[in-house]
């Protein structure tokens, strides 16, 4: 066998393994919940939140990378691995016995996604605690309790609310895996044009 020959069969073996292992590649989701019945409230505990008020502009981003391993169209949550709203990565919370966040559901398919953040903490006495927390079908609640008092946040979903969630974004390794694919590629074909 001549060297052009295994050189050649080589780049070929390196373009099938670039390419489907950058199809087998996690992909970012970006997502937004825009329009929300807002109240809030500041004070004694028992006391209730002031009427709520139509927001349009109010609106909550996430977004997440996942990779449906098992190849069946649903993103189940052990196929996740960053979730995040706003700043929280809700699937790498460092330990601490005064603070804890977590992803509690997920599951996104062509019927929708579904999902359930919170992360909350307190100070070492337990006078001061809160949490904050997001779910695909509620929405955002938020409460800081000192002492007897509290500071309430929610933001309730509707009818009216609007869900976006753009196409799946590849990795940038994924693009850097069919740059190189592309690369064996031409470089096997100049080997098969000198042969000619």
């Amino acid at each position: 066998m001549s060297i052009k020959m295994i050189a050649a069969l080589a780049l070929a073996a390196f373009a099938t393994c670039s390419s489907s292992v950058a199809h087998a590649e996690a992909k970012t989701w970006y997502f937004s919940y825009q329009g929300f019945q807002h109240s809030s409230f500041e004070g004694p505990e028992w006391e209730e939140p002031l009427p709520a008020v139509w927001e349009p502009n109010a609106t909550f981003y996430g977004r997440f990378v996942a990779e449906d391993r098992n190849h069946d169209a649903v993103i189940a949550r052990d196929e996740v691995s960053s979730f995040y709203m706003g700043s929280v990565d809700y699937t790498a919370c460092p330990p601490s016995p005064y603070y804890n966040c977590s992803l509690s559901h997920f599951n996104f398919s062509r019927t929708g996604l579904s999902f359930g953040v919170v992360q909350g903490g307190s100070d070492p006495e337990g006078y001061v605690w809160g949490y904050d927390s997001f779910s695909s079908s509620q929405g955002s609640r938020s409460e800081q309790h000192h002492m007897h008092m509290v500071t309430r946040d929610i933001y309730t979903m509707t009818a009216d609310t609007k869900f976006n969630i753009s196409a799946p974004v590849p990795e940038p390794e994924t693009y850097a895996m069919l740059g190189l694919g592309l690369l064996g590629l031409a470089g096997l074909r100049r080997l098969r044009k000198n042969d000619a």
